[in-house]
């Protein structure tokens, strides 16, 4: 049987790598996420993910290897997302997909979609949406750049954490924007402002630097008029700090004008009653 050898500086050997057949290279990944690798152990005093050192040393393997890591990471992610079963859950499952976006192996984003439509992940207890598996889930798919799914996937994730103080807004934001910019940004009216101020200091930088500003503020002009305002007010700062102030004059109060222009009609008489009835019409 094959093993991974340590050099004497402490970096791992190429070729020992290499030299694994597909079921020693498997279970070594399988032992490595777990945590239980003892042919390469951790040092978790230098902040090591146990993904880590796999995904470093991917590129510098050669070609077949590389496709053996990928078949084995995607026969991983496909026992996780049907077998209830699976050991692939808690710190483990983190660290398969942190490997699953390190390597970007798209071919997993439909498993990834599974997974999320089961909830069968979604913690709500758990203390932090790091903690949190299914929230891990829906960042896999941003980061893969998943963009065949429907608006209503990412609504559902909101409506999923809604009880949550920790809600799903930002991911969904960032999902939202791979469908289509405008349904990202139509996210805005259904916000508060607290929510606002985490999403653009989150994901508004990243935002305008991908889309291009003069492409981006258009677009959220035009919604303004039905955000809330305070999430008006935050967007409307940040655009201004960037350069650009965003255009915006409150709509007049149509309602409120015909009301007091048909209170004077009590007033009026003849011919002056039927000229402001005829402007009345009009507005």
């Amino acid at each position: 049987m094959n093993k991974i050898k340590i050099s004497e500086t402490g970096e791992v050997d190429i070729k020992s790598v290499e030299n694994l057949s597909k079921d020693e290279l498997k279970q070594w990944i399988e032992c490595r996420l777990h945590g239980k690798d003892i042919q390469a152990p951790m040092d978790f005093r230098q902040g090591d993910s146990p993904y880590y050192i796999i995904s470093l040393l991917y590129p510098k393997l050669n070609r077949s290897v590389r496709e053996d890591i990928r078949d084995i990471i995607l026969d991983f992610v496909k026992e996780m997302a049907r077998n209830e079963k699976s050991h692939w859950t808690e710190e483990a499952g983190h660290q398969l997909l942190l490997l699953v976006n390190s390597l970007h192996l798209d071919e997993a984003a439909g498993f990834l979609v599974e997974m999320a439509e089961s909830k069968r992940f979604f913690e709500k207890d758990a203390l932090s949406l790091m903690e949190n598996l299914h929230y891990r889930i829906l960042q896999t798919i941003v980061a893969l750049d998943y963009r065949n799914l429907r608006p209503e996937f990412w609504y559902e994730q909101i409506r999923l954490a809604s009880n949550r103080s920790d809600k799903y807004i930002g991911v969904a934001f960032d999902g939202l924007t791979l469908i289509s910019l405008r349904y990202a940004i139509h996210l805005l009216t259904e916000i508060n402002g607290d929510e606002a101020e985490d999403l653009v200091f989150a994901s508004f930088p990243y935002l305008v630097d991908k889309y291009d500003i003069n492409r981006v503020a258009p677009l959220v002009e035009e919604y303004l008029p039905k955000m809330k305002p305070t999430v008006r007010a935050t967007i409307q700062s940040f655009f201004a700090d960037e350069g650009y102030p965003l255009k915006y004059q409150e709509k007049p109060d149509y309602a409120g004008i015909r009301n007091v222009l048909k209170d004077l009609l009590y007033t009026l008489t003849g011919e002056n009653i039927y000229n402001l009835q005829t402007q009345c019409a009009r507005i």
